[in-house]
């Protein structure tokens, strides 16, 4: 099988900054994060 080229999603900083706000003011935050988050 060919190797292929693999295309990393881009997030803006706004939407990550908005993230954070939310889970800080959270009281007891649940995070679900899928197998392929924690890669870099």
């Amino acid at each position: 099988m060919p190797p292929s080229d693999v295309r990393r999603s881009v997030v803006e900083e706004k939407a990550v900054r908005h993230a954070v706000e939310l889970i800080s003011a959270s009281h007891r935050p649940v995070l679900l994060i899928g197998a392929a988050a924690n890669r870099t």
